[in-house]
């Protein structure tokens, strides 16, 4: 168990979604002393686990309450904070209420945790997205990270963010689309199928949050070393099993070719152990070279066939 989790109060924000549930999960089965959830909603499966006869404490309210935030996080000692408005098109269809709930909010957390005497530490998720953001996803996201950077060391509290990649399987992916067609026996549509996708099972992100707090983070970004795969691999994989037809639309506005998860800027200020990097902004550190999803080992079609039939499978 690690010691910067045992016997403490945590809270996760979000933590009823597709990768917070997991978490909070992970979280039941170690000694802390308590799991709160913060939530918009309570989860119908809001029941103890059978195996573990525990259940998290559910508080339901928006981050932009400040009561209910504060309510939530009393007395914590770690918080995971990872509410977000995560969809890209969503976003950039409605900034104003994407720059609310992922800005705002996290500031509004962030403040609210500062206030708590209890808080040691604080861990923010965000994406490879907010590495030479072109959406306003990604946008938020980097600001989220310097939100985090910046609260660092105020009142004796250890701050840090988490950089992702993308989900397999999460709501909203490009597979989750593209598996709705493949059950409707609709169309493929497959922006540019030159494009390449980092990719990370549930279980490896919960892996890299529960790593992030065993460090001490001091305002850095945490990522992992993550494989990727090519757009039209997976199309074909889908298509041909299920007879679909493709059809090319052009990226999307915000989208890249390639994905980043360190930039070329970030690189001086980029510190690599094998397979973890971890940036710090505004402090230059040994440096690294920048990576993005075409230097990426490529997950073989053979791998994308594994995962899109074993939830176990692995690309790493």
């Amino acid at each position: 168990m690690l010691p910067t989790l045992e016997g403490r109060v945590v809270l996760v924000t979000g933590g009823s979604g597709f990768l917070g549930a997991a978490l909070v999960q992970r979280l039941l089965g170690h000694n802390v002393a308590e799991v709160r959830v913060l939530t918009r909603k309570l989860p119908v499966t809001a029941q103890p686990d059978t195996k573990l006869g525990r259940r998290p404490r559910f508080v339901v309210g928006a981050l932009n309450d400040p009561a209910i935030v504060r309510e939530a996080i009393r007395g914590v000692h770690v918080v995971f904070h990872l509410a977000a408005m995560k969809s890209i098109e969503l976003c950039e269809a409605n900034p104003m209420e994407a720059v609310d709930t992922n800005v705002h909010g996290t500031g509004a957390v962030i403040e609210a945790a500062l206030g708590d005497p209890a808080l040691e530490r604080f861990v923010a998720i965000s994406s490879s997205q907010a590495s030479t953001p072109t959406s306003v996803y990604g946008l938020t996201k980097a600001l989220v990270e310097r939100m985090a950077t910046n609260a660092n060391g105020r009142r004796g509290a250890d701050f840090g963010t988490v950089r992702c990649g993308n989900l397999w399987g999460s709501p909203g992916s490009v597979l989750d689309r593209w598996q709705d067609a493949a059950r409707t026996g609709s169309e493929l549509f497959v922006t540019d199928p030159r494009m390449t996708r980092f990719i990370m099972l549930r279980t490896e992100a919960v892996d890299l949050i529960v790593e992030a707090a065993s460090r001490n983070m001091a305002g850095g970004i945490l990522c992992r070393l993550m494989p990727a795969y090519a757009l039209a691999d997976l199309a074909a994989e889908i298509a041909e099993s299920h007879g679909l037809k493709q059809h090319a639309t052009g990226a999307r506005l915000g989208e890249k070719l390639h994905e980043s998860l360190v930039s070329e800027t970030e690189a001086p200020f980029t510190d690599r152990d094998r397979e973890f990097f971890t940036i710090t902004p505004g402090r230059r550190s040994s440096g690294t070279e920048p990576f993005d999803s075409a230097k990426a080992r490529r997950v073989t079609r053979k791998e994308l066939r594994q995962l899109l039939t074993s939830a176990s499978a692995s690309p790493s």
